[in-house]
């Protein structure tokens, strides 16, 4: 994705090659996966280990390890039987609980692209499609491919996600060192009808998304019209509309404050804000005492003096 535009950050706690329950909290996402045929997945698998090394440590690695092709795909069906099917199951989910798109390695960039449109990505599509191949197994180096009694016994360790991505195609000719069949027009249009059910489902999937969302954009706008309602009620039954503004002013605060409703009743918060009031009106202290009034002699001499008749 890096190579059409898109930047994805993976979170430490994400393993790298993590299933559903690994990005469990990344769920109200939109959410989509690449698999590959299964006999192309352990083949290419068995490419990769041949180029970087066995891991010991993993469990199909400290029992099927082999340099010899045939021999890995022996061990691989006695030990660990639909093993890709499971890995499938754990990145997509269950049969009619897929994630939001489930792509082809096959048409990696076709799906590719298909999926970065439906999770609203901008990207560009010219860049991602000259995009040359990176991990690619050497299969000039290390040549591998199937004999059909191999393949048949893969395939049906296998039958789990071959019959539920592949059924039109249980065992690639192309994997057995032979040349493809022209496709038959039965087969083109059952590719085409596989492909408008999986576009169905990504549809489906985002108008679920979408009316998620305004439901609980509903449910918020209903909760405030039931708390102004309410709070519309209490001013009618009370006497809060005959009482002085700045009494109006002290309630409206303390009603529109959950955590202050909470912590003060309104008898005692009006008691504290009139205390406030109060304090506020006093006069000035002056210099003849602490806000004392001017003695009375003093009041007589600012008077004008009577004239007398």
């Amino acid at each position: 994705m890096f190579a059409a535009g898109v930047i994805a950050d993976r979170p430490p706690s994400v393993p790298f090659h993590g299933g559903l329950a690994d990005t469990s909290g990344f769920g109200d996402r939109f959410t989509f996966a690449f698999i590959r045929h299964p006999l192309e997945f352990w083949l290419s698998y068995w490419g990769f280990r041949m180029r970087t090394g066995w891991d010991l440590e993993n469990g199909i690695d400290s029992t099927a390890a082999s340099a010899d092709f045939g021999e890995f795909i022996d061990a691989l069906v006695r030990h660990h039987p639909g093993a890709a099917s499971a890995v499938y199951e754990q990145s997509v989910g269950r049969a009619g609980e897929e994630i939001d798109f489930v792509g082809r390695h096959e048409r990696l960039a076709d799906d590719l692209c298909v999926a970065l449109g439906l999770a609203g990505e901008v990207f560009d599509e010219q860049r991602l499609r000259s995009h040359p191949p990176a991990n690619r197994a050497d299969l000039v180096r290390y040549p591998a491919c199937y004999t059909r009694e191999t393949a048949e016994r893969l395939a049906a360790a296998e039958s789990a996600a071959i019959e539920r991505f592949y059924a039109h195609d249980p065992i690639p000719r192309r994997l057995l060192g032979q040349p493809e069949e022209p496709a038959r027009p039965g087969a083109l249009h059952l590719q085409r009808s596989a492909i408008e059910l999986r576009d169905a489902r990504a549809e489906l999937a985002a108008l679920r998304r979408a009316d998620l969302a305004l439901q609980s954009t509903l449910e918020t706008q209903r909760r405030e019209l039931a708390d102004a309602r309410e709070a519309l009620s209490l001013l009618r039954s009370s006497r809060v509309l005959r009482w002085s503004r700045p009494l109006r002013l002290t309630w409206y605060s303390w009603r529109a404050n959950p955590s202050l409703r909470g912590r003060v009743s309104w008898s005692a918060w009006r008691r504290e804000r009139r205390r406030e009031l109060h304090r506020a009106s006093k006069p000035p202290v002056s210099a003849l005492g602490a806000g004392a009034p001017a003695p009375i002699s003093a009041r007589r001499s600012r008077r004008p003096p009577r004239v007398p008749v």
